[in-house]
């Protein structure tokens, strides 16, 4: 006869297999999923940083990662200036790229989403006895040089 000792023993052990088996199984699934792998253009910005260490970081960086944990996307990312990595964006060549401002013209060659990853702001600051620019008449910065 078993003693309980061991078949405690031996369920514990049993019970610690389902996990791993878990795990294992389920990280190997991912891995050869390739369907869902996205190649994103990755350029140095004050939203991309790639540190020493390989790691990246930035705005631009953890946005993806959240739409990632939402729409189940593997990234591979493509490293190039923002230029050539936008050439290979129309050529189809990469699937995504953050940073890129919709305009009328880039919309007949590419997908924008619906809900802006973030906005822009710009402002001009000018001296406050400076009349010859009026903020409400653009016109006025014709010919102004701004630094």
């Amino acid at each position: 006869m078993i003693s309980k000792e061991r078949i405690r023993i031996y369920a514990i052990f049993i019970l610690s297999l389902f996990p791993a088996t878990f795990f294992f199984s389920s990280v190997g699934v991912r891995a050869q999923n390739t369907e869902n792998t996205v190649r994103v253009g990755w350029y140095e910005s004050p939203f991309n940083t790639t540190y020493d260490s390989g790691r990246r970081s930035g705005y631009a960086y953890e946005y993806q990662l959240k739409l990632s944990a939402y729409s189940g996307w593997n990234y591979t990312y493509v490293d190039g200036s923002w230029t050539d990595l936008m050439q290979m964006l129309k050529d189809g060549d990469i699937d995504l790229m953050s940073d890129v401002s919709y305009t009328e013209e880039r919309a007949k060659e590419m997908l924008f989403s619906k809900l802006p990853m973030g906005t822009e702001e710009y402002h001009i600051y000018i001296a406050p006895g400076n009349r010859e620019i009026d903020p409400t008449d653009y016109s006025s910065l014709n010919g102004k040089k701004i630094n």
